[in-house]
């Protein structure tokens, strides 16, 4: 053995691609979600897009990254919707 290198410790496994932990900006304890390939327009600003998170429905708007974080956070702006 090299003097710098440290052997790994038995009690611990080593965890492979399949068993990482996730982190909550990748959403928590979930794997990846699996995405749907097309070929969609924006319904904002007409751009291309070619992968969804989602199967869309045909009846209802698409936006692309950048208009979905707008519209995001313009709703966030205006605060709760239903008021008791």
């Amino acid at each position: 053995m090299i003097a710098n290198q440290t052997e790994p410790e038995k009690d611990s496994p080593v965890k492979d691609e399949s068993e990482k932990d996730f982190s909550p900006q990748e959403g928590g304890n979930f794997p990846p979600r699996q995405m749907v390939q097309g070929h969609w327009t924006c319904s904002d600003c007409g751009k291309e897009i070619t992968e969804l998170p989602f199967e869309p429905a045909p009846d209802r708007p698409i936006y692309c990254r950048d208009c979905w974080m707008k519209r995001r956070d313009q709703r966030r702006d205006r605060g709760p919707r239903f008021r008791r």
